[in-house]
């Protein structure tokens, strides 16, 4: 395979897909078969320019889009972009309030907000996380706040928001990373862009 980096998203997909198809067949050596041809064909075909425009003009046009077609529209946005600065945000938000309205998963909820950020700036998005009440005990909305706190220019309201999400969160490594965020805002208080 020529690209690494469709190798590396290829294996990262292969037990997602691996386990969806074993739970609905329950062969796992058939399954395993199976997914490992389905995957050699998909990095074979894959378009060397990428898939971003292929899976928005292939994905919303039928109807009314479904969930897993908003969340590949996502996904196609951010692959079309050269980088984060370069992305079309107003369209990730407006895709992501679509999805809102099939899916009250409030962790969609949450990306909106960092999408919100992304185009209208920390206030805004620190402004939506307020009524994410449902993930209070979860590390990732405090380590979402402590960002856009920071970005903002309230560095003890981040320090102390990365210290909640790493004693928040059972990952000794994603504890590790928040600690260390908590510290560094300690030694540089500056804000971030």
């Amino acid at each position: 395979m020529a690209d690494p980096a469709i190798e590396g998203l290829l294996r990262r997909l292969a037990p997602q897909v691996l386990g969806a198809v074993v739970r609905r067949y329950g062969n796992f050596d058939t399954a395993e078969d199976a997914v490992q041809e389905a995957l050699l064909a998909a990095a074979l075909q894959w378009p060397a320019d990428g898939v971003g425009v292929a899976l928005i003009t292939g994905a919303l046009p039928r109807g009314e889009p479904g969930q897993y077609q908003l969340q590949a529209a996502i996904a196609a946005v951010h692959d079309e972009s050269p980088s984060a600065d370069a992305t079309d945000w107003p369209q990730i938000v407006a895709l992501y309030e679509l999805l809102m309205r099939r899916s009250a998963n409030p962790i969609v909820a949450l990306n909106h907000a960092v999408a919100v950020t992304m185009a209208s700036g920390p206030a805004a998005g620190l402004a939506l996380l307020e009524g994410l009440s449902a993930l209070a005990s979860d590390h990732r909305l405090h380590a979402v706040r402590a960002h856009l706190l920071h970005m903002s220019g309230d560095t003890e309201g981040a320090r102390t928001s990365y210290l909640t999400a790493a004693r928040l969160t059972s990952s000794l490594p994603q504890q590790r990373y928040l600690n260390a965020r908590a510290a560094s805002i300690e030694e540089d208080p500056r804000p971030v862009p």
